[in-house]
């Protein structure tokens, strides 16, 4: 994956650090700004009759597989993201362990303002609980054929597909977290990849295509 983004394999110990470094004090002006946010609702006298979220829509190598930034590529780095919800009624799980999306924000608020669920919609709202057995799908179309992929993960795998190019790949995500060992050639993995195969067709024939019930 070296070189997708931007490029960081010349970098020595100190340009990391800097990039690292960085980080870390966006992560303090946040962390400061959502401070103010919330004393100003509390100021308001509204801080507990608020659902708070916090969240990202990816994430970013920080000099790992050689790249900075992030690009059109599923990997561990870019899809693991943070997300933090307060409920001031207690109503969802303290932690889910199992595979989430972001397309589960909408069906979550609904359920917790009461809402109705809508016709076709995508995701699985977490007041409902964890479901460790979950499968979850992600597509990127990229800038050309050859970067269009389709990735899934129910917690341990990820299998990523690049239908156009017919190129596969697999992550064990609990020996490998950073996803360095690719195993789809790996014969002993068979089994894994045909499963998690069906898993991404049927998640993405179902959310390309919803069915009515």
């Amino acid at each position: 994956m070296a070189g997708l983004g931007h490029d960081t394999r010349s970098f020595g110990p100190e340009e990391r650090d800097l990039v690292r470094r960085y980080t870390d004090a966006m992560t303090l002006t946040l962390d400061r700004a959502i401070g103010s946010l919330l004393e100003h609702l509390k100021a308001k006298g509204i801080y507990d009759d608020t659902i708070i979220a916090f969240t990202a829509d990816h994430g970013d190598y920080l000099c790992d597989h050689g790249c900075l930034r992030k690009s059109n590529h599923a990997a561990e780095q870019l899809l693991h993201l943070p997300c933090i919800i307060r409920d001031h009624e207690g109503r969802l799980p303290a932690s889910i362990d199992g595979a989430t999306s972001n397309v589960d924000l909408f069906p979550t608020f609904c359920d917790l303002a009461g809402v109705p669920p809508v016709e076709h919609q995508q995701g699985k709202s977490w007041v409902q609980g964890d479901d460790p057995n979950r499968v979850v799908l992600s597509q990127c179309h990229g800038v050309g054929p050859e970067s269009v992929n389709l990735t899934v993960c129910d917690g341990r795998y990820r299998y990523t597909l690049y239908p156009m190019i017919e190129k596969e790949l697999l992550f064990d995500l609990r020996e490998d977290p950073l996803e360095c060992h690719d195993l789809s050639s790996n014969a002993d993995m068979a089994t894994t990849i045909e499963r998690l195969r069906r898993e991404l067709e049927r998640e993405h024939t179902r959310c390309t295509h919803p069915i009515s019930g």
